[in-house]
């Protein structure tokens, strides 16, 4: 949580503009607590459960700088919030593994054959009847005649 510069009001994680002037708030840094909050990067404690941390926390915890959520590598987009997730980097490791240049027996092609989709199974059209108006039935007198 920081504090508005214009008018001191004491802002909620993950807002961008004051809500008592407007004024445009800082971009925070967010954090995930174990306990799942959503907790500013400058903050000592989670506001949540009361844990404290001294806010040296790697980035890759770091989670979507709108919502806090965890995300898959390669995200563009957080799929809980919508926000533009920062660029990725390669990690060294991964670096490492490409800088060979040997394909290996085994590796995936960069752009692998898309397999044709299954199609649905369409049932062959069933032989319609001809539909039958039920024939008029004759009457009949209950008065025996009479």
């Amino acid at each position: 949580m920081g504090k508005c510069d214009e008018c001191q009001t004491t802002s909620r994680v993950g807002d961008n503009h004051c809500r008592y002037c407007g004024n445009e708030l800082p971009e925070e840094e967010l954090i995930k607590c174990d306990c799942e909050a959503v907790v500013a990067i400058e903050d000592n404690f989670c506001h949540s459960c009361g844990a404290g941390f001294d806010g040296d926390v790697e980035e890759e915890d770091a989670g979507c700088p709108g919502c806090g959520e965890e995300f898959e590598d390669g995200a563009k987009f957080c799929q809980n919030c919508g926000e533009k997730l920062p660029e990725q980097e390669e990690s060294e490791d991964e670096e490492d593994d490409d800088s060979d240049g040997d394909d290996e027996a085994g590796d995936e092609p960069e752009n692998p054959t898309p397999e044709p989709s299954p199609q649905p199974e369409t049932q062959p059209p069933q032989p319609q009847m001809p539909s039958q108006q039920p024939q008029p039935q004759p009457q009949q007198n209950n008065f025996g005649g009479y």
